[in-house]
C-alpha cells in the first residue's frame, strides 16, 4: 500500500495513454462504433479505469499480462468502485470483440451523461488528499 495523490495519478493516465495496447485500441474503435458514450484512462480517484461508460454505471478493465499477477488488487478495486456505484466488467485481451462489448453496454443501467459525470466529479472532490490504495 502506499499513497497516491491526483498529480501522479494524472501522469500515470498520460503515460496509459501513450502507451495504448492494441486490445485497448480495439476495444475504443468499437465503442466509438457502438456510439457509446465514455472515457478512456479516466480517474476515479485514487484509480484509473480503463474505459468508464458516460450514461452507464460501468468500467471495463482490460486484463492483459501485467493483471495475471494482480487479482487481489483488482478484486479491491472491483469493490470499491461497485461501493461507489460502478459496475466493474473484466475481459481478457482475446475477449475484446464487439460481441462483448455489446453485451455490457447493453445491460448496463442507463444514466444521463451529465449524472454519471456529477458522479465522477463526486467520487474525486476529495482527491488532493493522498490516498492510500
Amino acid at each position: 500500500m502506499k499513497n497516491v495523490s491526483w498529480e501522479e495519478l494524472e501522469l500515470r493516465r498520460v503515460i496509459l495513454i501513450a502507451k495504448t495496447t492494441p486490445a485497448e485500441r480495439r476495444t475504443y474503435d468499437i465503442m466509438i462504433t457502438l456510439k457509446v458514450p465514455f472515457y478512456f484512462q479516466e480517474i476515479i480517484f485514487p484509480y484509473i479505469c480503463d474505459f468508464v461508460g458516460m450514461d452507464r454505471n460501468f468500467v471495463i478493465e482490460l486484463d492483459g499480462g501485467v493483471h495475471d499477477r494482480r487479482d487481489v488488487y483488482d478484486d479491491k478495486r472491483s469493490r470499491w468502485l461497485w461501493t461507489h456505484g460502478f459496475e466493474t466488467y473484466r475481459l481478457s485481451n482475446d475477449e475484446v470483440t464487439e460481441e462483448n462489448i455489446k453485451r455490457i453496454v447493453y445491460q448496463a443501467p442507463f444514466i444521463s451523461a451529465l449524472a454519471m459525470r456529477e458522479k465522477i466529479i463526486a467520487t474525486n472532490r476529495d482527491y488532493k488528499l493522498p490516498v492510500t490504495v
